[in-house]
């Protein structure tokens, strides 16, 4: 028995056990990696086999030719071939002192093993994916491989993170599948709404899952079929021991199919082993714009509308899909320190068509179609009391009522090209209005396109003197985008480029608004869930004293030091759990609020980064009353613009069935409710001091800001000095 453990064949299979083993253990903790190298081994086999095979041939005939066994060439060329089938005399590779001889028969053996290996793997190739499927735990799961997925795969890449990324994909013909094999993910070719492509991921002991197929039926149809496995079959580790809840980020663009899947989990049983967090892409992009428009200036001015007299006009080229979501989002967001209604024209082809479906579908977006001619305004329409113009019949107020009836001043212009000179001329006129601070928006559906366009219209405003900033919708193609961030960024340091007076800017980008960090980490996301919070009162399922020192932390007269006491773990944490219960509508007002914070944070100079941990000094910036009132009335006005767009109205008296609040109304008249909301709330202490309720928002965004809890950086004084 000892000569048996101590013999030589024992010892081989005890040294490949071992190395067996080590590689399992690589492969386990590193498995990312370990496939990288194994691809790449695979991607230099062939190569590595045509190299042996030539050394073996090569050095076998001078070899053996050298030998005195060998008396002519083709006896030398057998002789070689021999070595390709390991039919030789070890002897004569023995007693050979040919260092030749030495080469070919080290290459035919390291010939053998890689034609061994690659044969092995195109016969048991579909057997070993299904082995590391198997064994697969911890990791990321991505259903869908579009720009969303391919993004999240990218930033897992560039964090390093060494979690297996599984991707569910339909189309076979994607040509992300080879893209994304060779960054180590595992791709399964499947429908991910169908339960044998889940299971076979091994959905129930995965870390994360990204449900991002690009059709909201699809991705909530997904979540429900998740959810169905986890009922089933649960959620342990190796051993049996239950694991937390497994993260699952879904994307749903439409908010109605958002709220009936909520409802939907609701009635579902087990719940904790899911926890469900929706995010919106065109939001992301949406707060993306507006960091750009709060941040940007040319030749030292803010390209947003600061003072009284000025106002923002947007230029809105393209009325597709993407388009009308965004003219709704800037309605909804896009209000400044000075107050005042936003102008919007809108281009596209066959614009009449397009315009009439969204007004009847967002009414209170702006006045009906056609009450604005192509290109004028009147100048009244900028103050939100104005009646110079009124939108379609059902939404008007009755004569004298104080109520706001729409958003924005929105106009509608046929589009023919970008260089038509009354396209041109129109944009002239728009400039020279007194106040006006306009913004173009391209956002036709075509990449290309839209960077032509940016291109064409950027040479001909220039020639004419004009400030323009152009923003160019650019989502896919990536090229596209940095080149024109590149563009912007050489413009910056070029002094020739000081006087520039236009400017072309890309967004719209993946890697900007729906990478990794922002689907499961965004600080807009984080500043919703506690924005509900101040709002919540004691009687509420749900409640707990760390929200009451929340609500008192950012009414105290050391905001800061109150800020920083706080229980930051607790009330994340119960943050978290009091937003599994909100319906979707108090979520949609809560991260309208959150993103709205980006102008908020720029009207005092700064620009939100991402979660800080209060280490560090606190950004030193001072509030004047009369700022402090402007930001709140910012705020009052999105609050009145997000109601508007959710069907809401203006009546005397709250109805939440009939969605009609008193307070759609102008800043200046929240301070006289009208007098039946008196009699109803005379005995409610501070309720008629409807402004206070704005403060409250802007005292816990500066709060934060301040104490750091929300990182930021100083933005270019230049941008705020009107305003001072």
């Amino acid at each position: 028995m000892v000569n048996l453990l101590f013999s030589p064949h024992f010892q081989l299979l005890f040294g490949l056990s071992g190395i067996g083993l080590l590689f399992w253990l690589i492969a386990r903790w590193y498995p990312r990696q370990t496939r990288a190298v194994i691809r790449e081994v695979d991607r230099w086999s062939g190569m590595a086999i045509i190299v042996l095979g030539m050394l073996v041939l090569i050095c076998g005939i001078i070899g053996f030719g050298t030998q005195t066994t060998a008396t002519s060439i083709p006896v030398a060329l057998y002789e070689t071939f021999q070595l390709f089938a390991f039919n030789i005399d070890v002897k004569v590779l023995n007693d050979s002192k040919s260092l030749m001889l030495q080469v070919a028969m080290v290459s035919a053996i390291l010939l053998a093993a890689t034609v061994a290996a690659k044969g092995i793997a195109l016969l048991f190739h579909k057997s070993y994916v299904e082995m590391q499927l198997r064994l697969s735990s911890k990791h990321v799961v991505i259903l869908g491989l579009g720009r969303i997925g391919r993004q999240l795969i990218t930033d897992l890449v560039a964090l390093k993170d060494s979690r297996t990324i599984i991707v569910i994909e339909p189309d076979e013909n994607n040509p992300n599948l080879d893209w994304a094999r060779a960054t180590g993910a595992i791709v399964i070719v499947g429908d991910a709404t169908k339960r044998e492509s889940l299971e076979a991921a091994q959905i129930h002991r995965a870390n994360e899952i990204f449900v991002v197929t690009g059709i909201d039926e699809c991705n909530i149809e997904c979540v429900i079929e998740v959810r169905d496995i986890l009922q089933r079959v649960g959620r342990k580790d190796w051993i049996g021991r239950p694991r937390e809840a497994l993260r699952c980020y879904v994307h749903v663009l439409d908010r109605d199919l958002a709220e009936i899947l909520r409802r939907k989990l609701k009635e579902l049983e087990h719940c904790e082993r899911l926890d469900v967090e929706v995010f919106n892409a065109l939001e992301r992009t949406a707060r993306r714009l507006l960091e750009d428009i709060a941040t940007t200036s040319l030749n030292g001015h803010p390209i947003r509308p600061v003072t009284d007299d000025q106002f923002a006009h947007i230029i809105l080229m393209g009325f597709g899909g993407f388009g009308q979501t965004l003219a709704l989002k800037l309605a909804e967001l896009a209000h400044f320190e000075n107050g005042k209604r936003m102008r919007m024209t809108i281009v596209d082809r066959d614009i009449e068509k397009k315009a009439q479906r969204f007004v009847a579908r967002h009414p209170h977006f702006g006045p009906a179609f056609g009450h604005i001619p192509a290109w004028d305004f009147d100048p009244k329409c900028n103050v939100w009391s104005s009646r110079a113009y009124r939108p379609v019949e059902s939404c008007q107020l009755p004569k004298g009522s104080p109520g706001i009836e729409y958003i924005c001043n929105a106009q509608y212009v046929e589009y023919v090209e970008a260089t038509d000179p009354s396209f041109l001329k129109g944009l002239n006129d728009c400039y020279e209005v007194e106040g006006a601070k306009p913004i173009i928006l391209v956002c036709f559906e075509d990449d290309r396109q839209n960077f032509a366009i940016g291109e064409r219209l950027l040479e001909k405003l220039e020639v004419n003197d004009r400030r323009w900033p152009i923003f160019v919708w650019i989502p896919r193609q990536r090229e596209l985008s940095q080149l024109l961030a590149d563009q912007r960024s050489r413009r910056k340091t070029s002094k020739i480029s000081y006087n520039r007076r236009c400017d072309l800017i890309p967004f719209g980008q993946c890697y900007g608004s729906v990478s990794y960090t922002e689907v499961t980490s965004s600080w807009s996301e984080w500043l919703a869930r506690h924005l509900h919070l101040i709002w919540m009162p004691k009687d509420q399922k749900g409640w707990d004293p760390c929200i009451e020192e929340l609500q008192g932390a950012i009414l105290a007269e050391n905001v800061v030091a109150a800020m920083r006491s706080l229980d930051w773990k607790k009330l994340d944490k119960v943050a978290k759990s009091v937003w599994e219960k909100c319906d979707e509508w108090e979520r949609a007002s809560n991260r309208s609020s959150a993103i709205h914070s980006v102008l908020k944070a720029a009207a005092v100079g700064q620009y939100i980064e991402h979660l800080g941990n209060m280490a560090g000094e606190s950004p030193q910036f001072s509030v004047p009353p009369l700022l402090d009132e402007r930001i709140r009335m910012m705020e009052h006005y999105r609050w009145v613009s997000e109601r508007l767009i959710a069907g809401w109205r203006y009546d005397t008296q709250r109805n939440d069935i009939k969605k009609t609040r008193w307070q759609i109304t102008p800043w200046e008249r929240l301070d006289s409710p009208p007098q039946a909301e008196i009699q109803k709330t005379a005995a409610k202490a501070g309720i008629l001091q409807e402004k206070l309720k704005d403060e409250r928002i802007v005292k816990m965004v500066l709060g934060l800001i301040r104490s750091g809890r929300l990182k930021v950086k100083s933005i270019d004084p230049k941008l705020n000095a009107e305003l001072s």
